[in-house]
């Protein structure tokens, strides 16, 4: 059964990465709105985001279809869809910076680990991922990733109960991480709220 559903996956790969691209819109964001974000944003924070006109995001229970995490550099961890330019894959994990990240999407909220420690060592795990394809069949392990997988991976290494309440046979989505009571909501632009 797992190998049909790989054959699957895979003869419907092309149509994915096509529709992941989309009817993209631009955000309200204004530069001092991302620059005030950027200063809130700490090592280790997870963010979940949303951008329009993504039809995979139909298909992705909750407000948010992506999900990222701030390296110890202050730049963006996440899993992409594959896009090969010239044979190099731009796509899969890969890290990009942080202000770049937040102007291009429509809605995102930041969480943070409530053991700072942690959060500093998650931090700096996502080194051996970088360069891994994406995930499509979202399966949990390391051979690829997808987006939500990366912040459980690194956090995961150092606390095996970190998001204890998703079942290990189901996909972590973005919606398990605003239900993890290690985290607390630090910001989210569609809601306004601000943790002071």
């Amino acid at each position: 059964m797992l190998k049909l559903k790989h054959l699957i996956l895979n003869l419907f790969k092309p149509f994915q990465i096509f529709i992941q691209r989309l009817g993209y819109t631009e955000n309200s964001f204004s530069e001092s709105d991302i620059e005030r974000y950027f200063d809130m944003c700490r090592p280790g924070d997870i963010l979940g985001s949303y951008e329009s006109g993504r039809v995979t995001s139909a298909f992705i229970k909750g407000e948010y279809d992506h999900i990222a995490m701030i390296t110890d550099e202050k730049q963006v961890v996440e899993s992409v869809g594959d896009k090969f330019i010239n044979g190099l894959n731009i796509g899969g994990v890969r890290v990009v910076p942080l202000k770049e990240w937040l102007w291009k999407k429509n809605h995102f909220f930041c969480m943070r680990h409530k053991n700072t420690m942690l959060a500093a060592k998650a931090s700096v795990s996502y080194k051996s991922l970088i360069g891994l394809g994406y995930d499509y069949s979202f399966d949990r392990g390391n051979q690829k990733m997808y987006c939500s997988e990366i912040p459980f991976v690194c956090f995961n290494q150092h606390d095996p109960s970190f998001l204890s309440n998703v079942p290990a046979n189901k996909d972590i989505l973005p919606i398990d991480y605003l239900g993890c009571t290690d985290l607390e909501l630090i910001f989210d632009t569609r809601r306004e709220i601000i943790h002071k």
